[in-house]
């Protein structure tokens, strides 16, 4: 496992020997599986915690065994404690989303106050699948097939966007759940009884859809992680053809510029614009929208994302950041 987990982290360039690393540590197995990986190749780093309160007394003891560990260890850490209910009503957000919100500002806080570089999660193999099946059912393109990066911008999570240094990364995702378990005996770490029921729907595809699979083809996790590293390529190169044939300019307001083509089919418009729009939170029936209405030469006509605005403008696509003073509103 640890020879695994050196090589997986220098073949993708994880960190570097400046980096300063905080680790989100739940106290279930696999962010303690991370911890205890950091500590057996002697990395430097510090801890988080999230208490969402959301179970009650349970919760409150994942947040003692979290400091106890840290504790005797010699680990600093931070501990947030979050009204996840609250904020969920107030925001008109799932339990799930608003948690995650809340988790990703708080990091965001966090790079901004301690100046950590990259912080580490311990998603897996396993959580890839589960993602890669709730991306389907949600309707996806080639990017949300990808499944988990292994490392991202901090900003592309959380809803600030103010922080442009920090990575989220994910040392684990060379391992299974059985790795995990198999490195993880005699090791104490906290279940969280939420994972074993199916009230969410991330449950229902790790307990009732993975399993069933998994019956068909037994090594079914480590043949869908070569399916997606073959999606990644096949990204890969269209991002890259798309920079080099369709450059984006930059306008001296700051406004970008999308240069198209105007051969287009429906169709073809749309498999550009999924590409060229996806680092502005575009979904994809708004794309079709905005596809049709470029097609249609309909000049004015207003998109908008969570952080940008977009405009069909003569024959070409405008977009801008919203907290912009140039905005096209």
């Amino acid at each position: 496992m640890i020879v695994e987990f050196l090589d997986f982290v220098k073949d993708n360039n994880l960190l570097n020997r400046d980096d300063k690393i905080l680790l989100s540590l739940s106290g279930g197995r696999d962010s303690v599986a991370l911890f205890k990986l950091f500590l057996e190749v002697d990395l430097e780093f510090e801890c988080c915690h999230c208490n969402y309160n959301l179970r009650g007394q349970d919760s409150i003891d994942d947040m003692k065994f979290v400091e106890d560990l840290c504790k005797k260890n010699n680990i600093n850490l931070y501990i947030a404690k979050f009204d996840t209910n609250l904020y969920a009503e107030k925001e008109k957000l799932s339990i799930e989303i608003a948690a995650r919100e809340l988790r990703y500002n708080w990091y965001e806080e966090l790079c901004i106050e301690h100046k950590f570089t990259k912080i580490a999660t311990a998603h897996h193999l396993n959580d890839q699948a589960e993602t890669f099946f709730i991306n389907l059912m949600r309707s996806t393109g080639l990017n949300g097939i990808c499944g988990i990066p292994v490392i991202r911008p901090l900003n592309k999570e959380s809803t600030n966007n103010t922080i442009k240094n920090c990575y989220i990364i994910r040392p684990l995702l060379y391992a299974n759940r059985a790795n995990i378990d198999d490195f993880l005996k005699r090791t104490k770490y906290k279940d969280d009884y939420t994972n074993f029921t199916d009230k969410y729907l991330r449950n229902k595809v790790r307990l009732n859809v993975i399993p069933e699979i998994e019956k068909i083809t037994p090594n079914f996790i480590t043949q869908l992680q070569k399916s997606i590293n073959n999606f990644k390529n096949t990204k890969n190169f269209v991002n890259r053809v798309i920079q080099d044939f369709f450059p984006i300019d930059i306008l001296e307001n700051g406004i970008i510029k999308l240069n198209i083509k105007n051969n287009y089919s429906k169709s073809e418009l749309e498999g550009y614009l999924y590409f060229a729009l996806y680092n502005y939170n575009f979904n994809l029936s708004q794309i079709s929208d905005i596809a049709s209405s470029y097609l249609n030469n309909s000049t004015g006509k207003l998109f908008y994302s969570q952080d940008y605005s977009l405009v069909i403008n003569r024959g070409y696509i405008l977009i801008e950041k919203t907290n912009n003073n140039n905005s096209f509103c």
